[in-house]
């Protein structure tokens, strides 16, 4: 952590604090002894969760700042799209340890800074990160850098295409079992993350030596624009885009 970026005690971030500290004071302990065991187990944790959440928005932000004087964190207050992003996502990053959703909620949060104007995919995509696994952000990752993956049904299955609990995906050279891999493709499918188009796909077999091309019934999974737009949303790739270009 930059001791030179810490957190001041009173600011504009106070505003942030007051709209999250509540949050983990509102949590739905049981009375008596089990409502002190609980404070005393979990306050602490979740406490260190905020506080390092909230310090490492803010060094990210800074960050932005040295890269150009020209950008006042300070203007962040007039930015309703902001301050309600950092709300929510605060919310999120107090209920999950995984690295890989507090960095998503951390580049969604930045990335808000540059869209002033209401957005209500915002909160939507909020949403699927709270719901998703470390997992279903990298099939995400995979399919937007590998826009089609072909899939290909077992001789005579039917064409409804239900077989998805035949895919097993593989995932930086791991191979995820077949249960949680229908489960993360059935959740892209549902929530619009994925989609797929049916047809004829072209595959190749080997027999007795030689190598044949033929068709076989099969689909291809591909991401939507709303996959796209999450992504996006989510990636720190974007951080530098959008209205306030000068960051």
């Amino acid at each position: 952590m930059d001791k030179n970026h810490d957190v001041p005690q009173a600011n504009n971030w106070d505003r942030v604090h007051a709209l999250t500290k509540g949050a983990i004071g509102s949590l739905p302990f049981a009375g008596g002894l089990a409502s002190e065991f609980f404070s005393l187990v979990l306050s602490p944790p979740l406490q260190k969760r905020m506080d390092n959440w909230l310090q490492n928005l803010y060094d990210e932000i800074q960050q932005l700042k040295d890269k150009n004087p020209s950008f006042n964190p300070e203007e962040l207050e007039k930015n309703e799209q902001f301050i309600t992003t950092v709300t929510e996502a605060t919310q999120i990053a107090l209920r999950t340890h995984y690295q890989e959703k507090l960095v998503a909620l951390k580049n969604a949060v930045v990335n808000s800074i540059f869209q002033e104007e209401v957005n209500y995919q915002h909160s939507l995509f909020l949403n699927l990160i709270d719901a998703f696994t470390p997992l279903h952000i990298q099939v995400i990752n995979q399919f937007y850098h590998n826009p089609e993956i072909h899939i290909v049904s077992e001789e005579g299955s039917d064409r409804n295409y239900s077989h998805l609990n035949k895919v097993e995906l593989n995932i930086n050279n791991m191979l995820v079992e077949r249960n949680l891999s229908t489960a993360i493709l059935n959740d892209l499918l549902i929530r619009g993350i994925i989609d797929k188009i049916t047809g004829i796909v072209p595959i190749t077999t080997k027999k007795t030596g030689s190598t044949q091309i033929q068709g076989s019934f099969g689909f291809d999974l591909y991401i939507t624009e709303f996959g796209k737009a999450f992504y996006d949303f989510i990636s720190e790739s974007k951080k530098n885009e959008g209205k306030a270009g000068h960051v």
